[in-house]
């Protein structure tokens, strides 16, 4: 996703079901070390070093996406269902939004005129909206065919999940995208996210995400 300059607050505090890897974006050599320690552990000894070549290079490719697109922080995960890995990647970011946005008239308020505003931007993606006082959330989903050089031969499913909440200044968004290995994969990896979604939380003062590893 494409997002405008952004002005660091605390980050709010989530749950990821499974096992996810953090990634570094502070530096290029933080972000490399790490990705290539997450190769190493899911893929270690000589038999699978073509294996662990393919998904240093994709997971690299990623990060430095998201990093050049404001994340703040990028997850990728390692198995969220056990026995069966799905190649599901996190990027957060706090885009900057026009004050007629901000959440301070209301969390749900806020995501409904957010949601008007998306769906004239995106018409070719689905965008909805709900939410209480305390969050509003617009999911905004889209399908992305693979190209010619792309690393992915499957469609690409991205979800980006808005969240506007008063207890914060920032607008964050969850990006998550992952290939589409078959249509019925679909409904139950948005359930997933949906779920994911509903742990987000903002605490006084804090400034801590999940602890993963």
């Amino acid at each position: 996703m494409t997002t405008s300059p952004t002005v660091a607050t605390e980050m709010p505090t989530f749950a990821l079901p499974g096992r996810w890897w953090r990634v570094p974006l502070e530096t290029p050599e933080a972000t490399t070390a790490s990705v290539r320690s997450m190769a190493r552990s899911l893929c270690p000894g000589d038999e699978l070093a073509v294996l662990r070549r393919d998904v240093q290079e994709r997971v690299s490719a990623a990060a430095a996406e998201a990093t050049k697109a404001g994340a703040r922080a990028f997850h990728f995960a390692i198995e969220v269902v056990p026995g069966a890995p799905v190649p599901l990647t996190l990027g957060i970011y706090e885009p900057t939004l026009p004050p007629r946005l901000s959440a301070q008239g209301g969390a749900l308020a806020s995501a409904e005129a957010l949601a008007v505003s998306l769906r004239s931007a995106e018409p070719n993606a689905a965008v909805s909206s709900w939410g209480d006082d305390e969050l509003g959330i617009v999911r905004v989903l889209s399908t992305q065919a693979p190209t010619a050089d792309s690393e992915v031969d499957r469609p690409v499913l991205r979800a980006d999940y808005w969240l506007t909440a008063p207890a914060t200044d920032a607008t964050t968004v969850f990006s998550f995208a992952a290939p589409v290995i078959w249509d019925q994969t679909a409904p139950a990896l948005l359930e997933l996210l949906d779920a994911i979604i509903s742990t987000v939380r903002w605490s006084p003062g804090g400034n801590a995400e999940s602890d993963l590893a």
